[in-house]
């Protein structure tokens, strides 16, 4: 019983140590690709691609704000237009 109890605890010490170790390098573990000359701010927008967009903050149902940018499809559109691609 003894032998039990000390390697429950063994095994709740790795699964703690290893999930610090998870959370203190995570940026050396996760890809993130960035051009040669950028920083990893990420400061390209639509506007780098000839896009017109507006910042929109959206609330998430836990309480999380997300950023995001609305493209619109064609800036001086109004209404529904039927696209070519769909048939």
């Amino acid at each position: 019983m003894v032998s039990l109890m000390r390697l429950l605890r063994y095994g709740v010490g790795i699964v703690v140590v290893g999930m610090a170790l998870l959370v203190a390098f995570q940026e050396k573990l996760v890809y993130v690709p960035v051009l040669p000359g950028d920083t990893k701010s990420y400061e390209r927008t639509p506007a780098h691609l000839g896009l017109t967009y507006e910042d929109v903050w959206l609330r998430s149902s836990d309480g999380v704000n997300l950023h995001a940018w609305f493209i619109k499809l064609l800036p001086d559109c109004r209404g529904h237009i039927r696209s070519p691609f769909l048939v």
